[in-house]
């Protein structure tokens, strides 16, 4: 499927009544005082300046020192009574704080200002205003690379290629900015650049090619941007092939945020993780799957989550109803996103859910009730800790799920039984019993 062309026909809000905006709220204020008083220059740089001539908000800024970096970071820190602390930034002095909400990087500038700004990644990123600001805050915007007229035109334009190179995570970097900003594309140079290094993309350290991928999945346009990774030869070599995307066509298509409510632990990047490696899975397995982002630094759990539902949503179809019940009770977050999977790739086939779907649904959601036998029940029956009252317990489990018994008192009745025959020195309940004599 080819992406969609951005849409560049919205206007965007003056960028001088962002940046207005923005220098009125604190701690701008605050920090415009404490740069009126300093002996050295002081800038705002950066992604706050992008985001609020885009009418976006701000969460996070960045401040960079020209000299009188160590006395600056004191005059913060008596201000706010708390010191700002290193960050162990490669690049440059960073320390940072959280002041009235908002996450603030105060750093070093590299060099005089042009220097610096030439240095950054992307020119919507390369704009700096001093402070305190004037009042028309766009007549002193510093400029030098063309940020804002690539604001204009929706544009993600590495500042040269040298930046590149110089850290290549920017490569998946320019991708994540066109998943995240709305209606943005790559520049036609800077898609050339990033496609012909792409086999650098493995040099920086795993965890930091990990976190690129995190935000690039929880952006707005997440698929837009897998496409992209894609097509640039990003994704094979730094997350997974992504040759079938079509799960992650029926999950964008068909769901959103408010789908997975209801389901306690189930977030969007899990969802969106599971559409994006459900053609793998299919292809390949679920282990090499979850072996191969292993190996890339991705936590554990979220990996195996995510795989488990891809490969649930496709297995349920003919899984037997004790095969899907022990998927609930090992897992059933993944178990419900495995549903959800499959109802999204039915629907996109105007299809009814299958019937195994269907069961997993209803599974996964009895297992978010309260347990009706509980260990405390069992000891209280005069069972023993150990391997036998952890059989009985699971039994409870998938029994209750599986609707074995109508009602907690039946279920209460059968544990009972069990822990009578425990007393007695005879082994617990077991999977093959019948209906009679329990699950």
């Amino acid at each position: 499927m080819t992406p969609p062309s951005p849409d560049t026909s919205a206007k965007l809000p003056a960028p001088g009544d962002g940046l207005s905006e923005l220098l009125s709220r604190a701690p701008l204020p605050q920090l415009s005082a404490l740069a009126a008083a300093h002996q050295g220059e002081v800038y705002l740089v950066g992604g706050a300046l992008r985001d609020a001539m885009l009418g976006l908000e701000v969460a996070d800024l960045d401040i960079a020192v020209e000299s009188g970096f160590e006395e600056f970071l004191h005059s913060v820190a008596v201000a706010t009574g708390r010191q700002p602390a290193p960050i162990g930034d490669r690049w440059r002095q960073t320390h940072r704080l959280r002041w009235h909400g908002r996450q603030l990087d105060l750093a070093v500038l590299l060099g005089p200002l042009a220097q610096d700004l030439a240095q950054r990644d992307f020119t919507v990123n390369a704009m700096a205003l001093p402070l305190p600001a004037p009042e028309e805050a766009m007549r002193g915007l510093v400029d030098l690379c063309g940020g804002h007229r690539d604001l204009e035109e929706r544009k993600i334009r590495c500042v040269s290629e040298s930046v590149l190179d110089a850290d290549p995570l920017r490569l998946l970097r320019a991708v994540r900015y066109v998943a995240a900003l709305p209606d943005f594309d790559l520049d036609p140079a800077t898609a050339e650049a990033v496609a012909a290094r792409a086999a650098r993309i493995v040099e920086p350290a795993a965890e930091r090619v990990q976190s690129e991928w995190r935000h690039l999945l929880e952006a707005e346009r997440w698929l837009r941007g897998i496409e992209m990774a894609r097509t640039l030869d990003l994704a094979g070599r730094s997350f997974a092939s992504l040759d079938d995307l079509e799960t992650a066509y029926a999950w964008s298509e068909r769901c959103n945020d408010s789908t997975l409510e209801g389901v306690e632990g189930l977030r969007p990047l899990i969802a969106r993780l599971a559409a994006v490696l459900a053609g793998d899975v299919r292809r390949r397995g679920m282990e090499p799957v979850c072996e191969g982002l292993l190996a890339r630094r991705w936590p554990a759990r979220l990996v195996r989550q995510a795989a488990r539902a891809a490969d649930w949503s496709q297995r349920a179809h003919h899984a037997g109803e004790n095969e899907i019940a022990d998927w609930v009770l090992l897992d059933r977050v993944a178990a419900a996103l495995a549903a959800l999977l499959g109802e999204a790739w039915a629907r996109s086939r105007s299809a009814p859910a299958p019937a195994g779907i269907a069961r997993l649904r209803v599974l996964a959601l009895r297992a978010g009730e309260d347990r009706w036998i509980r260990g405390k029940d069992l000891r209280a029956w005069g069972m023993d800790e150990g391997a036998a009252l952890g059989a009985v317990l699971a039994e409870a489990a998938r029994g209750q799920i599986l609707r074995r018994w109508d009602r907690r008192e039946d279920a209460s009745e059968w544990a009972r039984s069990r822990a009578a025959l425990s007393r007695q020195g005879v082994v617990a309940g077991s999977k093959g019993e019948n209906r009679d004599g329990g699950p």
